[in-house]
């Protein structure tokens, strides 16, 4: 895939590697590749499946930054977290600053308690889950790609988060349902909204039955398909 858009430019099977190094260079063998792809610059994961990752009944206490960072094919409820300083989950490959893991897919989180989090970085528009392409991002992307897939975050409980509760963005298949917010994004201002949720170029499988204790926003920017247009109160 491309480092910087991660859009997938295409698939290739890798023979078994050698047991023989050179200078801590492992040499692989593509075959069975598309031959209009130059793999010059491009990243490779492994896309083979793997077992599901299953996180639950955890409390996960404040740190400097975050809980989890995950990637696909993963579970995470009944969890507890609490004073964390950047995004509490991070769903992110960003494979062109800290190359970490293969593209976002496959991923349910579910009965969890957010509470006080994203108070670290606050000048910046991210949440206490947050789904995006590059993992500390200034700015918000607009590039068109919608390059993850399948999450669903339902039946949740947030409180007290100084970003918004949830920020998705350049997802398909993206589920948000029965969740509720209490005083999303506090250090909003006159130039920000109260934002629960915040979507960035995202497509809504299904988006229903989230509530919020006080008037709280859904926003969305750039393009973004959703079954319904307003947060429910």
């Amino acid at each position: 895939m491309d480092p910087a858009t991660q859009v997938l430019e295409g698939h290739a099977r890798v023979l078994p590697r050698s047991d023989q190094q050179t200078d801590g260079i492992i040499n692989v063998q593509l075959v069975e590749m598309d031959r209009s792809i130059r793999p010059e610059g491009l990243v490779a994961c492994d896309a083979r499946k793997d077992a599901t990752t299953i996180i639950r009944d955890c409390n996960f206490g404040g740190n400097r930054a975050r809980a989890i960072l995950v990637h696909n094919d993963a579970k995470i409820y009944r969890n507890r977290f609490y004073g964390q300083s950047l995004p509490t989950i991070l769903l992110s490959a960003d494979a062109s600053r800290w190359m970490e893991g293969p593209l976002i897919r496959d991923i349910e989180i579910y009965e969890n308690r957010f509470e006080f989090n994203y108070y670290g970085n606050m000048e910046f528009r991210r949440g206490a889950i947050t789904i995006d392409t590059v993992a500390d991002a200034r700015a918000l992307d607009t590039s068109p790609g919608r390059v993850y897939r399948n999450v669903s975050i339902h039946d949740n409980q947030f409180a007290n988060s100084c970003g918004c509760a949830i920020f998705a963005a350049r997802t398909s298949g993206l589920s948000i349902m029965r969740n509720t917010f209490k005083d999303s994004f506090e250090i909003a201002d006159a130039a920000h909204k109260k934002e629960a949720i915040f979507l960035n170029n995202v497509g809504c499988t299904c988006f229903e039955g989230s509530r919020s204790a006080k008037e709280e926003h859904l926003s969305t920017f750039s393009t973004c398909e959703l079954p319904i247009s307003l947060l429910s109160k």
